[in-house]
Formats: C-alpha cells, sequence, structure tokens
C-alpha cells in the first residue's frame, strides 16, 4: 500500500481537507483532556545516548542475564499514537487494521493462574476497544488493539519507525533516573501499557542473539501492562491485538 508521506504538500492537503470535511473529530473538545492531540505529528522527546544496563539478573527467564551495552540518542514520541491520530491515518489511507479483519480483538486476564491469559471481544478494534456494543473510544485515548503491521504501516506513515526494544528499555530508564527532564505522559513510566517494537524476539543467553540476520517471527513488547519494570519483555504474535497493547513511534536523532 502506498503511503502519504510526512511533511509533503500532499499530505497537508489531505490532512486539512479532512479535518474540514469529517467529523472525525467532532467529539465535544470540553471533555477532552489537554493532551488531546489534534495534530496528526507527535510530539517528540530526545533521549540522549549513554552507558546502559539492559535486563533484570532478578525478573523473568527472558529477563536474563543482564548486559552493558552503549545507547545513541534518539527520539521517541511523548505519548502512545493516540485514537485522533490513528483515524487521520486510518482515513486518509482508506486502512484496515488487523482486528477489524479478524472481526475480534481480545484483552488479557488476570486470573492469578495462568500468565497472559487473554479473552476475546467480539467486534473489538480501535475505534470500539470494548466492543461494537460499547462506547466509542475517546480522540485523546491511546489507539488499542493494533497488531505490529498496523504500528509499523502508521510510522512508515509518518516516515518515522518503531523504536528497538532497547530504545524502549532506556527511555524507561532515563524517565526513572531523571523524570524532570522528559515530556513523557505518566502512563509510560508506570507501566500502564505494553508497546510493541521493531525487535525480534531473541534469549539474551542464547548464541541467535549474535545473528545480525536472525528471521524470528516474534516481536518483543515492552513497558508492562501490571509488570513495573523496565526490562519486562514477552515474545508477541505481530499479529496480536490486545487491548493493553499500544505503540509510539521513534527516529534517529539527525
Amino acid at each position: 500500500m502506498l503511503f502519504a508521506k510526512t511533511y509533503s504538500n500532499k499530505l497537508l492537503f489531505f490532512s486539512i481537507l479532512f479535518l474540514l470535511n469529517t467529523n472525525a473529530f467532532a467529539q465535544n473538545k470540553k471533555n477532552d483532556s489537554p493532551l488531546t492531540p489534534y495534530n496528526p505529528f507527535p510530539e517528540m522527546s530526545l533521549v540522549k545516548g549513554g552507558k546502559a544496563q539492559f535486563g533484570n539478573d532478578k525478573g523473568e527467564e527472558n529477563e536474563r542475564p543482564m548486559f552493558n551495552s552503549q545507547m545513541r540518542s534518539f527520539y521517541l514520541d511523548n505519548q502512545a499514537i493516540t485514537v485522533a491520530q490513528f483515524r487521520l491515518f486510518a482515513r486518509i489511507n482508506r486502512y484496515i487494521t488487523t482486528a477489524e479483519k479478524q472481526g475480534f480483538s481480545e484483552k488479557l486476564v488476570n486470573d492469578n493462574k495462568t500468565e497472559n491469559k487473554t479473552e476475546k471481544i467480539n467486534g473489538a478494534y480501535w475505534e470500539f476497544p470494548l466492543g461494537k456494543n460499547a462506547p466509542k473510544a475517546k480522540s485523546e485515548e491511546p489507539a488499542r488493539h493494533l497488531s505490529w503491521a498496523d504500528a509499523r504501516a502508521f510510522a512508515i506513515w509518518l516516515e518515522k519507525r518503531l523504536p528497538t526494544e532497547f530504545e524502549l528499555e532506556f527511555a524507561l530508564q532515563s524517565v526513572e533516573k531523571n523524570a524532570e527532564k522528559y515530556e513523557f505522559e505518566s502512563s509510560f513510566s508506570e507501566g500502564l501499557f505494553w508497546h510493541w517494537s521493531e525487535s525480534s524476539f531473541v534469549k539474551y543467553d542464547a548464541q541467535s542473539y549474535y545473528d545480525k540476520n536472525n528471521k524470528n517471527p516474534l516481536r518483543v513488547i515492552k513497558g508492562g501492562a501490571g509488570k513495573n519494570r523496565s526490562s519486562a519483555r514477552i515474545a508477541q504474535n505481530p499479529n496480536q491485538t490486545l487491548y493493553e497493547l499500544v505503540f509510539r513511534c521513534a527516529r534517529d536523532e539527525k
């Protein structure tokens, strides 16, 4: 599919046309939070690189062993991509998400017995996160129920990319150490959502970790819904869609 280019006249034209001629953003702004981004271009913060420590020897098996590395500086969206922003992308590009195609999505269930157990929600997708019989999502809410391909398509549209798992972990650590320097919304550091990353899943202690041609289709999600630590990671099917799974975009420092 061809996607409109971010800062081109073509995108600006269609964005203005969309805003003037549709009711996509017709919710009463009096009820919207100050963070409501009707601007399709999310604000970003520069995360300064430096020495980094990844993993957690006291965490789960796939977080071990802890290791040291060096991070380059990068930009990361201040907040997860919102319903308003994804709506604009979907309308302009006539994009149909994975959840819409399959007719359902899922939600994590904590029964204290089975970790990562899910329940199906028929008709759930980014605009109706709890199904067609429930209220629409508010414009300022994070866009949920998006697959890795959905998230990546949006990032490409804005000439950005998905962050690597280490960029997400490093950003979380940076906020924990020096929160006043960053403008990330609080839900990021509080671990309220899982986030898609660009990274393929590999165990840290596996030889395949050092193979730059790793073809594992599973992708790493980071952030930890209910796991309030930066090292938390899960191997996720790229076609999986979840109520608790969102995304934000990154780009290199130029």
